[in-house]
Formats: structure tokens, C-alpha cells, sequence
């Protein structure tokens, strides 16, 4: 549909353009105009065939006119909000067999998804935890390191109920984070090629945001109370694989 409305906008602006003997026609291209071809004619027939047989879609029905609510729920099936969001939140205990039957139906028809904004707002939590990369580089994504970080985050996350918000960050700019303007998140894990004074004043600034901190793959010259620093064991893991490889009888490794 998009493309559609592309095609036809640019066809009607050609249109329009002085100087090729159509500006107040108002009619589709003649032949030869920079938009008539078989191929767009045929790719505007299919695209129209296309929006006419899915017309469907973009119908909605009076009911499904806006987002079902905990109080609608609880209307259509006569109970409290309380008894739909025990009843959403698994909590059966205290509810007879034909309540559980008669919601499982409604929610079955009207589809529900708690409004997560004001869930949060409610508890005061994000349920998201940020990573933020501090990078000049903008192609920080494409590192293996970085890919694995994430991969392992998310999962993670996901599995306790929680998003990962991802923000790539240059070291001048660290102050327009959105994930920082906004508190979008919970804690922040954050990652960051620097050393010295550097490294320093990255670790001062994101410590004082007043959220959890882990910082990932970043040394510290001394331990701090308000940081947690997660690091790979390089040094370790390189001494368990070489002594693992000499109990096999290996005596040539090559790392």
C-alpha cells in the first residue's frame, strides 16, 4: 500500500511538472511520460489488485475499535478487574472452574496485553535493562564480543521478564543517550574501550545516574561500592585449556 501511494504520488507530481505538456491536465501519464511504461502500468494493476483483495485488512471492526481493557474484560464476563488479572496472572486458588471457562472464552476472543506504560508507571519500574556501548565507532554491532554480549543479555532478560534496551554512544556525547534522558530503564550495563582518565570519567558519569551499574569487559584499577565489574577470565580460561589438552597427552598446542 505504501508503495502504491509512492508510485502514484510521484506519478501524479510528474504530472504536474512544468514544461512536459501536462501541468493542468490532472490526467494520468500519456504515453510517453517518464512514469509510463508496461511495467508500471502492470505493477500499479497488481498493486491495486493487491490492495482490493486485502481490503480486509484495513477494515476494523466497531469492537475491535479500540484496546480491550481490564474493565471491559470484566464486564463481559460479570466479575471484578481483580478476578481478570488473577485470572491473566495465573492465580486460580480462589476461582471456580466455571469463572476460569467463561474468561478463557472472552480472552480467547478479545485478546488482552496489559498496558505496559502504565503498569510501570504503577510500580515505578521499566522492566527493561540498558546496554549502553560507548563507541565512536557507529559499526559497534558487527564485533563478535558485542554480539555475544547481547545475545546473552536478551535471553537472559527475556526469560526473567525483562527487555534489553541496546544505545551505542560516542564518548563526547554520552549526556543525549535517550536511554539516559528518558530513564527508560531499570539498571545499566555498559561497555566501553577505554583507559586512564578516560575510562575514569565514563564510569563517574554513568555511576552517577543513580541506577544499578555493570560494567562489562572493563578493568578497574581498584575496586568500587557503587560498580559491579563483570569480566571474561582470559588468563584462567587460557590455563584450563592448556592443562585439559597436556592431561589428553597433548604436547604441541597451537592458540
Amino acid at each position: 500500500i505504501f508503495i502504491l501511494f509512492i508510485v502514484k504520488y510521484l506519478s501524479a507530481k510528474t504530472c504536474s511538472r512544468p514544461g512536459n505538456g501536462m501541468e493542468r491536465s490532472g490526467r494520468p501519464l500519456s504515453r510517453g511520460g517518464r512514469f509510463d511504461s508496461p511495467f508500471i502500468r502492470g505493477y500499479l494493476a497488481v498493486l491495486e489488485s493487491i490492495v482490493d483483495q486485502t481490503g480486509a485488512f484495513m477494515v476494523v471492526d466497531d469492537s475491535h475499535r479500540h484496546s480491550v481493557t481490564l474493565k471491559d474484560i470484566a464486564a463481559m464476563a460479570d466479575v471484578s478487574s481483580m478476578t481478570v488479572s488473577n485470572f491473566i496472572n495465573g492465580k486460580f486458588h480462589a476461582m471456580s472452574a466455571e469463572t476460569r471457562e467463561k474468561l478463557g472464552k472472552i480472552l480467547q476472543k478479545y485478546p488482552y496485553r496489559p498496558h505496559g506504560s502504565a503498569r510501570n508507571l504503577r510500580l515505578s519500574r521499566a522492566f527493561s535493562i540498558g546496554l549502553v556501548v560507548v563507541d565512536d565507532s557507529p559499526h559497534f554491532l558487527t564485533r563478535q564480543v558485542i554480539g555475544s554480549i547481547i545475545a546473552g543479555l536478551a535471553t537472559e532478560l527475556n526469560d526473567n521478564g525483562y527487555s534489553l534496551t541496546v544505545q551505542g554512544v560516542r564518548p563526547s556525547a554520552m549526556g543525549n543517550s535517550p536511554v539516559l534522558l528518558h530513564q527508560l530503564t531499570d539498571a545499566l550495563c555498559v561497555v566501553a574501550a577505554a583507559f586512564g582518565e578516560q575510562r575514569d570519567s565514563i564510569v563517574d558519569f554513568f555511576a552517577s545516574q543513580g541506577q544499578p551499574l555493570a560494567l562489562l569487559q572493563m578493568e578497574l584499577p581498584a575496586p568500587r561500592e557503587d560498580v559491579c565489574v563483570l569480566r571474561m577470565d582470559e588468563y584462567g580460561g587460557s590455563l584450563q585449556i592448556a592443562r585439559k589438552c597436556i592431561s589428553l597427552g597433548a604436547r604441541k598446542i597451537l592458540m
